[in-house]
């Protein structure tokens, strides 16, 4: 008698054997964000706040992985569904915004011309005012950090298929970081205690660019060093900076570390390395090559260059692979599904073209996703998933897919495939596994 195969089983040896796939590319609009608004202020003079609902959804879509515009957008969705009569929902809608911003309101109010508390559809507006200067921003400044990094992207640009972990994390084949140091969700800050961020995996304060291994990027707020302020000379063979009186002078065999500027985080000192003051007016230097360079921080100043006073949402699903639950395979159905991960940046030219391959797979009631790129592994109750479902704008062709939770997260994804079946069957089996209803 013949052993008997299912059809799953040779799904997930065929795909085991295929190529890796092509690169994924959805080209981004950039006025997209321009239209949807505009249909949303028509929605709202005419109150018709259902249709103004469907568009702030739509809205979502094109900034994935952007926590203060998607902030603004859970805020006009939460007045939208209040003046609709959906007080639970609105609450909801609220509390999301609240988690990804807790300084929202306070922006709301500032760019008030006259009282904060209004109703109705000039409640509604100021939002919109706030929403659409947020995204204004943001634009400027992604505009000037690809201005900054072209040519380091030019270099590091991605080729061929995506690359996929080994294995899902919780699983004794999940390989971690070098020295388990994880680079941020875009957007997003660490669980305190639970990861790290890798020297040269993007701009802490934005999260912009992708992990480039063996490329420390500049950290934000340490000045470089500008054209026309003369160098400090060292000494043969030791960097030294000039003592300061009240201040221990560097002893011959041991690099010298600067104190920051004021307004500037504290660089931490090595275990025996007696700290040394920087020289008035002069930015501090950089790290020279062979020496420990300075982790960033997890949570910083307002972000975005100080263009807009917004700091990083704490990404609470992130988890250390200690942390993950345990892996267990039963079957065909429990490999863990292969997807793409959408990183990109509001601004950016596409979607999911320099994203990284990903694993889903589920234990008990939870949702574990295990990206390829450097990332920290998730940990997702099943009751934190608010939507799982297909995406009704943005990368439809691609069978485009996102997750969305209570706290705010997006997960945008598409299958390694990019076709809406496959996405479908997933969403389907994920749904299943969870008990996730419709």
């Amino acid at each position: 008698m013949k052993p008997y195969v299912t059809i799953l089983t040779l799904i997930a040896l065929a795909s085991s054997s295929m190529p890796a796939a092509e690169r994924i590319s959805v080209k981004a609009d950039p006025e997209l964000s321009k239209q949807i608004a505009a249909a949303a202020k028509a929605a709202q003079s005419e109150g018709n706040y259902s249709a103004a609902l469907r568009e702030y959804r739509r809205w979502l879509e094109v900034v994935p992985n952007e926590p203060a515009a998607r902030a603004t957008i859970f805020k006009l969705m939460s007045a939208a569904a209040e003046e609709a009569g959906e007080a639970a929902q609105a609450r909801d809608y609220a509390e999301v915004a609240r988690n990804l911003d807790p300084s929202l309101d306070k922006r709301i109010a500032g760019q008030a011309a006259g009282p904060a508390t209004r109703g109705g559809a000039e409640k509604l507006m100021m939002i919109m005012g706030t929403a659409l200067t947020t995204m204004n921003t943001i634009q400027q400044y992604r505009a000037q950090a690809r201005q900054q990094q072209q040519m380091q992207q030019q270099m590091q640009q991605p080729q061929g298929g995506y690359g996929y972990p080994g294995a899902p994390a919780g699983s004794p084949g999940y390989q971690p970081p070098p020295n388990n140091m994880y680079a941020p969700a875009p957007g997003y800050g660490p669980a305190p205690g639970a990861v790290s961020y890798a020297p040269g995996y993007g701009d802490p304060q934005s999260g912009y660019g992708q992990p480039q291994p063996g490329y420390p990027q500049q950290q934000p707020g340490y000045p470089q060093q500008q054209p026309g302020y003369p160098q400090q000379q060292p000494q043969p063979g030791y960097p030294q900076a000039q003592p300061q009186p009240g201040y221990p002078q560097a002893q011959p065999g041991y690099p010298q570390q600067q104190q920051v500027q004021p307004g500037y985080p504290q660089q931490q000192p090595q275990p025996g390395y007696p700290q040394q003051q920087a020289q008035p007016g002069y930015p501090q230097q950089q790290p020279q090559p062979g020496y420990p360079q300075q982790m960033p921080v997890a949570q910083g100043p307002p972000g975005y260059g100080g263009m807009m006073p917004f700091v990083r949402p704490v990404d609470q699903y992130a988890a250390a692979p200690q942390g993950m639950p345990a892996y267990v395979t039963r079957g065909a159905n429990d490999k863990p599904m292969r997807v793409v991960y959408d990183t990109s940046r509001f601004g950016d030219p596409a979607y999911f073209e320099n994203g990284c391959g990903a694993l889903l797979s589920t234990s008990g009631t939870n949702l574990a996703f295990t990206p390829g790129c450097g990332m920290a592994p998730r940990v997702i109750p099943a009751s934190e998933i608010t939507e799982l479902r297909m995406n009704t704008l943005i990368g439809r062709d691609v069978g485009a897919f996102h997750i969305l939770t209570r706290k705010g997260l997006c997960l945008h994804l598409a299958p390694e495939s990019a076709k809406s079946e496959d996405a479908r069957e997933m969403i389907s089996a994920l749904r299943s596994a969870l008990k996730i209803g419709e």
